[in-house]
């Protein structure tokens, strides 16, 4: 919101039919409401009176002074507002800006009112609106021969004000706004004025409008104006770049198609280059413009047609330079050059970047009590997730670059258990353990208790914290080669088995995304580990799963599906068939092939059935 004050050169006049300056009742209004609270009986009784005297157009000083009366009541006196909306106060003042002469003081004040009453109340506002102030004040704004008058900028200042509320953008777009305000800012005799810069705070008010007045608001022609003046040249005024910035950002934040405009007119580069470290040459922005500069290049981050597009303009290279200059420790040019790390860590071309200059930096700030538990932490974090999503050779640089020690470090503080700073790091967990280099290496840095503790966790039940945990113990144990054995004695070890298990017994979790994990690390557990099937069956392990046989719940699920399997695995080996069939093992299978007419059983699962029970029939 924005006030308006007259310049000085208007405050005294010679010409009584064009008076200027303060009025002898306006001072005594000043004077009465500077002195304390007034009573609202007085406040009214003046408004009425200015409204009275506004409307006097035989008489050039009383229509003044009644226009001042309701002006600096309005900015002044407690409560005014609504005594305003109970009278005709905005329909004298609205009136005036017509009916006074062109140019006039009288004029003047009444822009000057409009522009400083809306500054009020919101629910003041929509009443100006509704009766007619985007008219008028565009009458004014948009004139030709208004250009370069005092006039135009408390009408702006009065249109950037009306159009803040949401109510207010739909009412206000149908009357031309978008259109004026485009032509006033692109307008080449207005460029570096203050006008542009009140046409440009207009059209961003309305680019921060709900989805449907956005599009009106895109439709117009909004965004090649904004990166017409978005564009930072030698002399070019910084308060309108970052205005323009603005107004890209809010276009841009959900708009993929806005988001590649931006980057094809070639306005992706010359962010680029101004979000370079300070000290480069030639010199970059600083402040709150390099953090527009960022939050433009975030947005476009987002999208993943423009990240490798990003990382050939060096991007990557920047980001990390910036991210580690002194100068913008702590400051929120960090925290979004790492957030937009973060984004462009999810492509390969753009992660290969990171990967070659960023890896250490990204470690440094994932891992430093200096960061501990802040939105930068966090972002570093993510961009270490987006990069063990990428290919084998990646991870494998990650686990050398020693990105494992950060996230089980990270990971492994009881301060941060179940939080948003906890979830990237299990998620890397998951990601690491696909490749048999990435199990083995976490199974020897401890993370298997690691991922049990969160396991028992209570603040981590029923979250996706849990569920990734369980995701990466099944690959864990999802070992193929002469090391499995190994693997899973350790995992049995380190109480795996009974944590599973107990996510599969648990009533909660029936049916859910969760116990379906805890099936297939018990699955795989099983899986051709030499002879630890009799430590699972000792664990009750065969319970569980003939509970998930025998559920009506479960009928015909995934879940089902995967309780035969874990079955068969365990029938693998003849010495546990005897223990197997004494725990219910056929009475449950059979009970599943009894639903063979039912629509919920997949061939999949009665073929899977009828290999457990092939198994359980071969004598020992």
């Amino acid at each position: 919101l924005k006030f308006y004050a007259m310049s000085a050169d208007l405050n005294s006049s010679v010409d009584p039919n064009n008076p200027k300056g303060p009025t002898e009742e306006m001072l005594e209004i000043e004077a009465k409401i500077q002195a304390g609270p007034p009573e609202k009986e007085w406040v009214m009784e003046k408004l009425k009176s200015g409204i009275e005297r506004a409307r006097k157009a035989d008489d050039p000083r009383d229509q003044l002074a009644g226009l001042q009366a309701i002006e600096f009541l309005g900015k002044m006196a407690p409560g005014a507002d609504e005594l305003i909306m109970e009278t005709e106060a905005v329909d004298a003042i609205v009136d005036s800006v017509g009916s006074s002469p062109k140019k006039s003081t009288r004029q003047l004040t009444a822009l000057s009112a409009i522009a400083n009453l809306s500054c009020r109340s919101a629910p003041l506002r929509q009443v100006m609106v509704d009766k007619g102030a985007t008219e008028a004040l565009l009458s004014i704004a948009t004139a030709n021969d208004m250009k370069g008058e005092e006039h135009q900028k408390p009408a702006l200042i009065g249109l950037v004000n009306l159009s803040i509320d949401p109510l207010n953008k739909p009412k206000m777009i149908a009357k031309g706004l978008v259109e004026a305000m485009l032509a006033l800012s692109g307008a080449e005799d207005m460029k570096g004025t203050d006008i542009q810069i009140f046409a440009l705070n207009v059209l961003l008010s309305l680019s921060a409008s709900p989805p449907e007045e956005k599009a009106e608001v895109l439709a117009k022609g909004t965004v090649p104006v904004a990166i017409g003046l978005a564009f930072m040249k030698e002399g070019a005024s910084e308060s309108r770049h970052i205005t323009a910035l603005q107004i890209l950002v809010n276009l841009s934040i959900t708009n993929p198609e806005v988001q590649v405009d931006i980057f094809n007119r070639g306005l992706a580069s010359n962010l680029v280059d101004l979000a370079k470290p300070p000290g480069t040459t030639p010199a970059t922005c600083n402040g709150e413009h390099l953090a527009w500069v960022l939050r433009v290049l975030v947005n476009l981050s987002i999208n993943p047609e423009l990240r490798p597009k990003l990382a050939e303009l060096g991007l990557a290279d920047v980001l990390i330079g910036l991210i580690n200059a002194p100068e913008t420790k702590g400051t929120e040019h960090q925290l979004i050059a790492v957030d937009t790390i973060a984004s462009l860590a999810k492509d390969p071309v753009a992660g290969g970047a990171i990967l070659k200059n960023g890896l250490e930096t990204i470690n440094k700030i994932g891992s430093s009590d200096d960061y501990f538990a802040s939105q930068v932490q966090l972002c570093a974090l993510e961009a270490i997730a987006g990069l063990t999503a990428q290919d084998e050779s990646v991870r494998a640089a990650l686990i050398m670059g020693g990105t494992l020690d950060t996230i089980l470090k990270v990971a492994n503080d009881d301060r941060v258990m179940a939080t948003t700073i906890q979830r990237p790091c299990i998620v890397s967990m998951v990601n690491l353990s696909l490749e048999s280099d990435g199990k083995y290496t976490m199974q020897e840095k401890g993370a298997v208790p690691l991922l049990v503790k969160i396991c028992k966790a209570e603040p981590c039940q029923r979250t996706d914290i849990l569920l990734f945990a369980l995701k990466a113990l099944a690959s864990m144990a999802a070992c193929q080669d002469g090391a499995k054995a190994s693997m899973v004695q350790h995992m049995l070890d380190e109480g795996v088995a009974e944590q599973v298990i107990s996510v599969t017994t648990n009533e909660v979790y029936q049916g859910s995304h969760f116990q379906m994990e805890a099936l297939q690390v018990i699955v795989n557990l099983c899986a051709g580990a030499g002879k630890t099937e009799n430590a699972m069956i000792e664990k009750g392990t065969v319970e569980a799963l003939v509970g998930v046989c025998n559920s009506e719940l479960l009928q015909g699920s995934a879940h089902q599906m995967l309780a035969v399997r874990a079955l068969t695995n365990l029938s693998q080996d003849p010495d546990t068939r005897t223990t197997i069939k004494s725990k219910g093992v056929p009475d449950a299978l059979v009970k599943i092939q009894g639903q063979k007419d039912s629509e919920k059983l997949s061939g999949d699962l009665v073929a899977a059935v009828e290999e457990a029970m092939g198994l359980l029939s071969v004598n020992q």
